[in-house]
């Protein structure tokens, strides 16, 4: 219901559950299940504000939910699950901030996302969210006007996605992230007048 043509039916489900979730922390403190509850409802809030464009709002409830997660990993600091959470709310609070103060959240994002890959790489969905907060953390260099910066990790991200449709060519959700990072670097040759590695991104994108 996140669209926003189901903008107030969302808002009102999460209302509801909110509601919930501020009764749940005095009868249950400190239960697991009551504070992801709680952070989850925070996220989608902010998932809401994202979209509408309203950031300080998102940035805010990013940032209530992170509070939650981080309190969990100091009890459960080997739980991926909580680590992986804490990784995407930091991507969600940069990319929700102004570039010059995002990106070193960002750069964040992507310490945390290196860390627990190296812990678990056979598990290529993390690859995949590595490739994401790279590819965040690429836009972002080059708002910023760095465009070497920018055009290192996008190699990086490249490379990501490409040995994922090596060795996993049937999930869409790699196909995807591929094709959108090569129109990208395309768009991104096309802008420093390099027509012929634009052509050859967009040939390969459209593949």
């Amino acid at each position: 219901k996140f669209d926003r043509a189901e903008r107030e039916p969302a808002i009102r489900d999460l209302d509801q559950a909110f509601a919930v979730v501020q009764k749940l922390p005095k009868a249950h403190p400190q239960q697991e299940d009551v504070m992801v509850a709680a952070a989850i409802t925070f996220s989608n809030y902010a998932h809401i504000y994202g979209i509408e464009g309203r950031s300080d709002d998102a940035i805010r409830f990013f940032e209530d939910a992170q509070v939650i997660y981080q309190r969990l990993l100091k009890n459960n600091p080997n739980k991926v699950e909580y680590q992986n959470r804490c990784a995407d709310l930091i991507t969600n609070i940069g990319a929700n901030m102004e570039s010059e103060s995002g990106i070193y959240l960002l750069r964040e994002a992507v310490e945390l996302r290196e860390q627990i890959l190296s812990l678990h790489p056979e598990v290529p969905d993390y690859r995949h969210r590595l490739g994401k907060v790279l590819l965040v953390t690429s836009n972002t260099y080059r708002k910023l006007g760095e465009a070497d910066k920018s055009s290192m990790i996008g190699e990086q991200v490249l490379k990501i996605y490409r040995d994922l449709m090596v060795h996993y060519p049937n999930v869409p959700d790699y196909t995807n992230s591929l094709a959108g990072v090569l129109i990208q670097n395309g768009i991104a040759a096309l802008i420093n007048k390099d027509y012929a590695s634009a052509i050859s991104f967009f040939n390969e994108g459209m593949v």
